[in-house]
């Protein structure tokens, strides 16, 4: 996989990379000037980062990193460990990550806004393709004050692709509810 760009009228098609690994999960620098994104080409899932208008591709994790994005700011980079779960950032310009939250279950169950961070909280590990629908706890961790507490309980099997409206006050997510059933056929031949 590669990442492509087009302007919003449809026109100036051009891919941004090129190299043969796979590319994925791009985002947009605050500014404009950079795309963000997650490749493989090391034989690892890594953070990397281009200019918008091309030139070269920079290397800005070396642990592993998947589904990079910015701090509302610019200053602040989040990603998730590819390989721990966790939830980490780093400064844009460079410099050692932290470890923001010890536990993501999945790689979109996170999203970062102007204030904070809403995330899925981690549970415990299923096996199998369904093991019934259960609830899945928001939490919110505000940079202001430091508190991570509940946010909303949901149904659902997965919840993912979050995003905190620009105003801080609605959050979109995703669920997916699993069922089955079981049916009777008549006058089956």
């Amino acid at each position: 996989m590669d990442i492509w760009a087009i302007r919003t009228d449809g026109s100036g098609l051009r891919q941004v990379t090129r190299d043969p690994g796979s590319e994925g999960v791009p985002s947009w620098s605050r500014d404009g000037r950079f795309i963000y994104y997650t490749s493989n080409r090391t034989g690892r899932f890594e953070v990397w980062r281009v200019g918008a208008e091309g030139g070269a591709e920079e290397k800005l994790t070396n642990e592993g990193g998947v589904v990079p994005v910015e701090s509302a700011d610019g200053r602040t980079l989040y990603y998730q460990s590819a390989e721990r779960g966790a939830l980490l950032a780093r400064p844009t310009s460079g410099g050692q990550p932290r470890t923001v939250l010890e536990c993501v279950p999945t790689m979109f169950a996170w999203a970062v806004g102007a204030r904070g961070i809403v995330y899925v909280e981690c549970g415990p590990t299923r096996t199998g393709p369904w093991q019934g629908r259960r609830q899945q706890t928001l939490r919110y961790l505000d940079f202001a004050s430091g508190k991570d507490e509940p946010l909303a309980t949901v149904d659902g099997d997965w919840i993912g692709g979050l995003s905190i409206a620009p105003d801080g006050q609605s959050i979109l997510y995703g669920r997916r509810l699993a069922s089955s059933s079981l049916m009777m056929i008549d006058n089956f031949r």
